[in-house]
């Protein structure tokens, strides 16, 4: 697999574990249901850690779609400066919800304050990294793209 292989493989997994970790940790605040809270921290671990290599393969990604005819250098340019907050955000992310995965085996059950923040972490996340996945699709696909207007064949 080359890097924009592996770029699209694995692009889905921050978005997804950000927003299921956040719906998690939602209804697990509202049920107070521990088995839901560990299910979204560990989902929002999962999405933070993806998105490690998800970003690293950007690069790799733009190399090979770069001077491609219908592709934008524009449009990768801001897909790249949007992954990068993207990557700071999903990261403060799971390095919150790892800290609750440490303290609840430590101490049997994390602050309740450090899961609200958690939640709170995940849903900017989530802002965040839908609007890096919202960007990086309109670079190969212009049916995405605002104004776009589909030609007869």
């Amino acid at each position: 697999m080359n890097g924009a292989e592996v770029h699209l493989a694995l692009n889905h997994i921050p978005l997804f574990g950000s927003a299921f970790g956040a719906l998690f940790l939602f209804v697990s605040l509202l049920r107070k249901n521990r088995g839901l809270q560990q299910a979204g921290l560990w989902l929002c671990l999962v999405g933070a850690l993806a998105a490690i290599p998800t970003y690293l393969t950007g690069e790799p990604a733009e190399d090979r779609v770069g001077g491609l005819a219908g592709i934008e250098e524009n449009r990768i340019e801001e897909h790249e400066e949007a992954a990068l907050w993207a990557l700071i955000g999903i990261e403060t992310m799971g390095v919150a919800a790892a800290a609750a995965l440490y303290l609840e085996q430590k101490a049997g059950q994390p602050p309740m304050r450090l899961i609200q923040a958690c939640l709170i972490l995940a849903l900017v996340a989530l802002a965040i990294v839908g609007r890096t996945a919202q960007l990086g699709g309109q670079i190969h696909h212009p049916e995405v793209r605002s104004g776009f207007q589909a030609t007869a064949p």
